[in-house]
C-alpha cells in the first residue's frame, strides 16, 4: 500500500489502464488488418525480407506487386513490431509455435503500452491548465474507457500509436505556448513518425503544425530548422522499408492498382472499400457507417 501511495498520478493511471488491457486483450482474435501486419513482421524477422508470400496468416489486406505478395499497410508499425518479435523468435519461438502468446505479446507491448502512455500525456496536458486533480483523473479515465481508444487499445492497429505520437507532439507544442520550453526537434520527430504510421491522421497533424511553426514569428529560425530537419529520420526509414515494395512514397493501401488481382475485395466492382467511391459525399457516408 505504501508503494502505491508513493506513485505519481501518472504512474497510477498507467498501471491501472495497462492492467485492464492485460485482462481484456484477446490473444486469439485476429482481423485481416492485424493478420496483414503480423505477416509483415513474420517476413522481416524469419525471412529477412518484406515479401509475405502465401503461407502466413490468411488476410485480404495484401497487394500483388511484381508477382509477389506484400502487406498493403504502411511498414513502420510492422518494423517496430519486428523489433519486439526478433528476440521472441530467437528465444521463445515463432508465431507458428505460439499461436496465442506471440500475437497477445505484440498487442500488449506495442499497442497496450502506447495506449497507456497516451493517458499519461493527456493527464500532463491537463496539468498545464487550471484543472482540479479530481477533474483531471475523471477526464483522463474517460478518454481511456469511454472512447474508441478502449477498443483500439486491444487490437494491433496503427491508429493507437499514431494518436500517441501526434498527441505527444501536441503536448510539446503546448509546452512552448504555455512555458516557452523548446522541444522542436522531438516535436517534429513525433509528428513525422506519426504520419508514416497513419497517413491520414498523422499527416494532418504534420501539415497543420508545420504551418503553425513556420509562420510563428516567436519561434527562432534555429528552432524551425530543427523541427523540419527531424522529419528526415522517420521519412528516410519509411522510404527504406516502403520504396523497395511499391517504388513509391505511398504504401500499397494508397495505390489501387496493386489490388488488381483475382479474389481482391478492393476492386472497383466490389463495394467493400474506399476506392469505389466517385465523390467525397459517397466516401464520407461510407466512412461514417464504417465507424
Amino acid at each position: 500500500m505504501n508503494f502505491i501511495k508513493r506513485l505519481s498520478p501518472e504512474w497510477k493511471i498507467f498501471l491501472i489502464y495497462f492492467f485492464v488491457l492485460l485482462l481484456i486483450t484477446k490473444p486469439y482474435s485476429m482481423s485481416d488488418n492485424e493478420a496483414s501486419r503480423f505477416n509483415a513482421i513474420k517476413a522481416m524477422v524469419e525471412n529477412h525480407r518484406l515479401e509475405i508470400g502465401t503461407s502466413g496468416f490468411n488476410t485480404v489486406d495484401k497487394v500483388y506487386i511484381g508477382g509477389k505478395w506484400y502487406s498493403d499497410k504502411p511498414p513502420m508499425l510492422s518494423f517496430f513490431g519486428a523489433l519486439i518479435y526478433f528476440p521472441v523468435y530467437h528465444t521463445l519461438g515463432s508465431f507458428k509455435d505460439h499461436t496465442a502468446f506471440v500475437p497477445y505479446l505484440m498487442k500488449i507491448t506495442i499497442i497496450g503500452i502506447t495506449s497507456s502512455l497516451l493517458l499519461i500525456v493527456f493527464y500532463r496536458t491537463l496539468s498545464l491548465f487550471d484543472v482540479k486533480t479530481t477533474t483531471k483523473y475523471f477526464l483522463t479515465f474517460s478518454l481511456g474507457f469511454s472512447t474508441l481508444l478502449f477498443t483500439y487499445a486491444t487490437a494491433f492497429n496503427n491508429h493507437t500509436m499514431a494518436a500517441f505520437l501526434s498527441f505527444t507532439g501536441f503536448y510539446y507544442y503546448l509546452l512552448w505556448v504555455k512555458k516557452k520550453q523548446e522541444h522542436f526537434f522531438v516535436m517534429g520527430l513525433l509528428f513525422a513518425l506519426s504520419s508514416t504510421i497513419d497517413l491520414v491522421s498523422g499527416g494532418i497533424f504534420l501539415i497543420v503544425f508545420s504551418v503553425f511553426i513556420f509562420f510563428d514569428k516567436m519561434i527562432s529560425r534555429r528552432s524551425k530548422c530543427l523541427f523540419f530537419i527531424s522529419f528526415l529520420i522517420p521519412l528516410s526509414l519509411h522510404m527504406v522499408l516502403n520504396y523497395p515494395v511499391t517504388h513509391h512514397l505511398l504504401p500499397g493501401e494508397a495505390l489501387p492498382k496493386h489490388y488488381q488481382y483475382e479474389g481482391s475485395l478492393f476492386l472497383k466492382e466490389v463495394p467493400s472499400g474506399v476506392y469505389n467511391h466517385d465523390s467525397l459525399k459517397s466516401l464520407l457516408i461510407y466512412s461514417f457507417h464504417s465507424l
